[in-house]
């Protein structure tokens, strides 16, 4: 009886660390399948930190019993090195509190809608004061917000396009507006705002029924002239019963599955329609005449189909410059980098730094730059 046990387990084990290795394989090169299609493959990016670790603790096993699986469970881990170094920052470069003149300090921040949908007004003046006083204190040249939330009304206490213009010395932007809430009180839309002259500016919607679009402006940077692409791309809309279902599942709840229907009908939508927007996102900076710079939030990992094709040859700033997963998303998973910037070769990356505050629920992320 102790023998047939002993053999059931043998094979359990050896079934289970078979699927984790497809598994982990499958999201590691998870770039390599087009998201409109394959979504259920790219839907399997999100969990390859995950899958790497227990892959690991299977490989362990795997060699402490002598079974040539672990050698194979090695050989996989092996193979995923690259997204490995695509996920994890190795450097560092620090973000020197005094910006010397020679650099172009860039700041892209995903702000949430300004709190919009805060619990009471209170809470979401206190979260405000916070992001506003994050951004001052960056001392930034170029500002890329996504998820801009604003009055319109000049001088308006909800005006906070006006405010950071007057408070902080932006006298050029560029505001794209996408939809609008509360009766049109208030316009959504990608925000640059610079303390360089802006040349030219241009905005391409995604098609619908996603509100957004990408916006490009040429910058003159001391004679220098660059383009600034920001966009944010189509997000997984989760609500705050769905994120309960993560937190379940990081207690292996027995109920962690329930309402899950749901949240997987929205991760398909939401690869289906991304890669639309991937090309749009894609074909406007490969027809730019100056050097690039990339400022947004992608809503997808660096080992996706979407970090690949934007990014290109550009370098990615933090792993350039930075160190560890680089979240940049405060809910769900300590390893959700979804927010970037990055640069064409003229760019010399100096530092990096994210602005870790409960202004959003996205960290901002700053860069020095020296331009060649």
């Amino acid at each position: 009886m102790a023998l047939k046990t002993s053999k059931l387990f043998r094979r359990l084990l050896l079934l289970s660390n078979v699927l984790v290795i497809i598994l982990l394989l499958l999201s590691a090169f998870s770039w390599l399948f087009r998201p409109d299609i394959w979504w259920f493959i790219a839907m399997m990016g999100m969990v390859f930190p995950i899958l790497f670790v227990v892959a690991a603790v299977y490989t362990l096993l795997g060699l402490i019993l002598k079974k040539r699986i672990g050698l194979i469970s090695f050989v996989a881990l092996l193979l995923c090195i690259p997204a490995i170094l695509k996920s994890y920052g190795m450097r560092t470069g620090e973000i020197q509190t005094k910006k010397p003149t020679e650099y172009l300090r860039v700041l892209s921040w995903n702000v949430g809608l300004m709190n919009f949908s805060a619990r009471d007004t209170l809470e979401a003046i206190e979260k405000n004061l916070i992001l506003l006083k994050s951004i001052k204190e960056s001392d930034a040249d170029l500002l890329c917000f996504q998820e801009f939330l604003t009055s319109e009304i000049p001088d308006g206490h909800y005006n906070f396009m006006d405010s950071i213009t007057r408070t902080m010395n932006y006298p050029h932007r560029y505001y794209n507006v996408d939809r609008k809430l509360a009766n049109d009180f208030f316009s959504v839309g990608t925000l640059i705002m610079s303390r360089y002259p802006i040349k030219d500016s241009l905005k391409v919607a995604f098609d619908e029924p996603f509100p957004g679009s990408v916006s490009q402006v040429t910058v003159d940077v001391n004679g220098k002239l660059i383009d600034v692409f920001s966009t944010r791309l189509q997000s997984l809309n989760f609500n705050k019963n769905e994120y309960v279902i993560f937190d379940r599942l990081k207690k292996a709840d027995l109920k962690a599955m329930d309402g899950s229907k749901g949240l997987i009908k929205k991760i398909k939508y939401a690869y289906q329609n991304r890669k639309k927007q991937i090309s749009t996102v894609y074909d406007l900076m490969q027809s730019s005449s100056h050097p690039v710079l990339f400022a947004g939030d992608l809503n997808d990992l660096p080992n996706s189909y979407a970090y690949k094709r934007i990014k290109g040859d550009k370098k990615d700033l933090w792993l350039n410059k930075g160190w560890g997963f680089g979240r940049t998303f405060s809910k769900i998973s300590p390893t959700l980098r979804i927010d970037y910037i990055f640069a064409d070769k003229q760019f010399e990356a100096q530092g990096v730094k994210r602005l870790l505050t409960k202004g959003s629920d996205h960290y901002g992320l700053l860069g020095d730059f020296i331009i060649k």
